[in-house]
């Protein structure tokens, strides 16, 4: 998705929901967005081989360049740099890459078998050198 796109898209929605209405739509969005991408491209994966395939296929996407940070507690944590939707977005104040998270929920969700959420500590757009996602499955975290 062109980084304009995802701008266009927010200004869109805005005059009809609230900014967290719209923010729960990208994050859907970017979800469903994940999902499709892993079935048209037919990767199959285990949890095993989940963390060497993620990045390859991250690559290929376009919206920044994605390395595993670690395995955490609570999760599986990803930084991103060079995020493409935080740079179109600019210095909101606030974690922003909301279609970015969901597209990392949906790619692990559909390669791992499991439905996994992704909340994003770090932002660019709220100053942070980089975006960092914790990635969960319901259970994980709480």
């Amino acid at each position: 998705m062109p980084a304009e796109a995802l701008i266009t898209l927010r200004q869109e929605l805005a005059p009809f929901a609230n900014d967290l209405a719209i923010r729960a739509i990208l994050f859907r969005y970017g979800f469903r967005s994940g999902e499709a991408c892993i079935e048209r491209i037919g990767i199959k994966s285990t949890e095993g081989n989940l963390l060497h395939i993620l990045p390859d296929i991250w690559d290929e996407i376009g919206l920044g360049r994605l390395t595993l940070k670690k395995r955490k507690k609570e999760g599986l944590s990803l930084q991103l740099s060079e995020s493409i939707e935080a740079n179109v977005l600019g210095q909101t104040g606030y974690a922003s890459c909301d279609f970015t998270r969901g597209y990392l929920a949906g790619i692990v969700s559909t390669l791992s078998n499991k439905m996994y959420h992704c909340k994003e500590e770090k932002c660019a757009s709220k100053g942070d050198k980089n975006c960092t996602f914790i990635l969960t499955t319901k259970g994980e975290g709480e």
